[in-house]
């Protein structure tokens, strides 16, 4: 997860919800993210604290990798948000789809109610 901190992640979500207090945020991370089938690393657990301060949420063996901006608006692909920096010069080349369209709406829905089943908590452990 270091892209959490390199990417500011946590601060720019608590900022974006300072200028628009309506605005909404959840995201999901998987509960072994960062792990070797052990307790998180101790900077996995820093950045994961960072997040769900910010609104994260800790679910069970999820890899999907989605930002639903609203209920027509979906960003879907193989870019791995929370562990590849946007700024490192050796990034991977990952590519993502952007979908946009009222007919989004049902499976929008059915996208974000599969990771929310799956919380097992909003704070590492």
């Amino acid at each position: 997860m270091r892209a959490t901190p390199a990417d500011e992640l946590a601060e720019r979500i608590a900022a974006a919800k300072t200028r628009r207090p309506a605005l909404r945020v959840t995201m999901y991370t998987d509960a072994c993210l960062s792990t070797s089938w052990g307790p998180l690393h101790d900077y996995s657990q820093v950045d994961c604290s960072a997040l769900a301060r910010a609104g994260v949420k800790i679910a069970a063996k999820i890899l999907n990798k989605a930002v639903c901006l609203d209920s027509w608006t979906l960003l879907e692909g193989f870019f791995n948000w929370l562990s590849a920096s946007q700024r490192e010069a050796l990034a991977r080349h990952e590519v993502s789809w952007f979908f946009r369209g009222a007919a989004l709406g049902n499976y929008i829905t059915e996208l974000v109610q599969e990771p929310e089943r799956r919380v097992v908590a909003t704070v590492p452990r």
